[in-house]
């Protein structure tokens, strides 16, 4: 049987783009900052799901909640081969919001604000190794919903 991913989270983590492999999955995770218990990252990645775009797209929505914050599909097109998720409107805070795009390789998560102007700026996002440990387990499906 195949470790999970984050069996290797803590022991691969550092500054920089960072990449952990279990069996044909692998997460990418951009590191920009870490501490013994929390790390600052601009993207997580993870690729080798088998499930179907609609059944990916779905999985994610119910069980990814990247800092508490409910995920809702806004895009769904199997013909072009992508589905894009993001925060719940409802539960966005000061005009930030998580994307997760979803592709048939893998799924990446970021995190965004809308300036006063109405533009869409990336930013890094704060996470305890925990939550970066659960975050990749929804990603590669190692958590049921």
């Amino acid at each position: 049987m195949t470790k999970p991913l984050t069996d290797a989270v803590d022991e691969a983590l550092e500054k920089g783009t960072v990449t952990i492999e279990a069996g044909s999955k692998k997460a990418i995770v951009d590191v920009t900052d870490l501490d013994r218990i929390g790390v600052v990252v601009g993207r997580i990645r993870v690729e080798g799901h088998s499930d179907s775009l609609p059944i990916q797209s779905q999985r994610l929505q119910s069980s990814l909640r990247p800092n508490g914050e409910p995920l809702v599909t806004t895009e769904l097109d199997p013909n072009l081969g992508g589905s894009v998720l993001r925060s719940d409107p409802k539960h966005m805070r000061g005009g930030r919001f998580f994307q997760v795009a979803i592709d048939p390789t893998g799924s990446e998560l970021t995190r965004h604000h809308v300036s006063d102007d109405g533009q869409r700026h990336k930013k890094d996002f704060s996470l305890t190794r925990d939550q970066l440990r659960e975050i990749i387990d929804a990603m590669d499906g190692s958590q049921t919903p």
